[in-house]
């Protein structure tokens, strides 16, 4: 039995949304990653009248009066510096946070890998329905107005709508779902109750058609 073009629309539109959800998902967090060091900002002496640097000598006690008599140490100030930064413009903690962010970037990246090849790659078989009926305009362009089954038979029915968002109810069963042209409304069942029963848009209370069971 061959599948609908309807049902094959609808996945390939099921994959071209889940592909299209990944690219902005990475994009989001590469968004997110990005520009860890540019908010930092250089911190630099203050300058003198004269534009040259002042020499802060609160941190070496007595270093401002070397030179001068009585100085008890009689030796000159040692300079010290600072190690330089393994990144240059980040500071030293935030190497190994931004480290572990690429690492779990890492990772998601190849679950989504995963999880798209595997959407792609599913070949199962799509079951076709037993009543298909396209509504366009409130008018049936497709299937019939009454359909009569056996009681106890396993039933499928699909509504397409021209209308997006249509809520269908199949009375007796009391099952809703949302009809639209690409996804319909979908139910499988099994008809155990018998009667004569109404397919209808639920808002409108439009007749889509009569389910007779017996």
């Amino acid at each position: 039995m061959s599948v609908p073009n309807t049902l094959i629309f609808q996945r390939t539109f099921t994959k071209a949304a889940i592909g299209f959800f990944a690219i902005m998902l990475m994009l989001g967090i590469l968004a997110a990653c990005g520009g860890g060091g540019d908010s930092e900002a250089e911190e630099t002496l203050p300058e003198a009248p004269s534009g040259e640097p002042v020499i802060s000598t609160d941190s070496q006690p007595g270093a401002g009066e070397i030179g001068q008599e009585g100085d008890p140490s009689g030796q000159e100030p040692v300079e010290t510096t600072q190690p330089e930064s393994v990144a240059p413009g980040l500071p030293d903690e935030e190497i190994e946070p931004n480290q572990a962010v690429e690492a779990s970037l890492s990772t998601a990246l190849k679950e989504l890998e995963q999880v798209l090849e595997d959407v792609l790659n599913d070949e199962s078989e799509i079951v076709p329905a037993d009543i298909a009926v396209v509504v366009q305009d409130g008018e049936i362009i497709k299937g019939e107005t009454r359909y009569e089954i056996a009681v106890g038979e396993n039933i499928i029915i699909e509504v397409s709508s021209s209308q997006f968002n249509q809520e269908v109810h199949v009375h007796g069963y009391d099952l809703t779902a949302f009809a639209g042209p690409v996804t319909p409304a979908r139910f499988e069942f099994v008809a155990d109750l018998a009667g004569t029963w109404e397919v209808e848009f639920e808002d409108t209370h439009e007749l889509i058609f009569e389910l007779v069971v017996r």
